[in-house]
């Protein structure tokens, strides 16, 4: 048994097995959990001041699959037009993963200074420890990680083996070799001589 549930004064639908426990959820995750605060539907709620009370849409009386009643909510959301004209901000059926890959994302857009530093005082401070972690990947996927190179330098060939003339001295070089060739003697010698 399940119920498609409308929060009152808002246009957001959902559904749920245990309407008091799912009441007491909104409640907990609109002014008290911080991992769902953000969500418009919480913002709404808390900028209106509205009292959070579910008002029941239709009883499913029967036992269904987790899928039936997704497809079920999902046709309420669209009856109500409550994801486009509303406050749900995603349909009945979404995968956890991505949304969690989106969330994680919209996370580091937000706190990309703090992130950037909390990343670099932990390499900072468990430096032999990413160290040897790098040197044990190194050899576990030697085989993998050559291959890879392989197949990019077949792919950028073309690229990489562009002759051009050096900048500084003038000698014909390969466009990947620029750096180390400017650090030889000849480059050197050349380089003055020119100038």
């Amino acid at each position: 048994m399940f119920y498609i549930y409308k929060l009152a004064n808002c246009n957001y639908i959902g559904s749920t097995n245990n309407l008091k426990q799912r009441l007491l959820g909104h409640k907990f995750e609109c002014y008290t959990c911080k991992r769902n605060h953000h969500r418009k539907v919480y913002k709404y709620i808390r900028e209106n001041n509205i009292k959070i009370e579910l008002i029941v849409l239709a009883v499913y009386k029967r036992k269904y699959s987790k899928k039936i009643q997704r497809l079920v909510e999902q046709f309420w959301i669209n009856k109500f037009n409550s994801k486009d004209n509303g406050l749900n901000t995603d349909n009945a059926f979404t995968n956890k993963k991505k949304m969690q890959k989106i969330y994680n994302k919209q996370f580091y857009k937000n706190n990309k200074e703090r992130e950037k530093k909390r990343t670099k005082d932990n390499y900072k401070n468990n430096q032999e420890y990413w160290k040897q972690y790098a040197a044990n990947y190194l050899q576990k996927n030697r085989e993998e990680i050559n291959k890879k190179k392989r197949m990019a330098y077949k792919k950028n060939k073309h690229k990489i083996n562009i002759k051009i003339n050096c900048p500084k001295c003038g000698t014909l070089i390969s466009k990947r070799h620029t750096t180390p060739h400017q650090k030889t003697k000849k480059c050197k010698k050349l380089s003055l001589k020119i100038y």
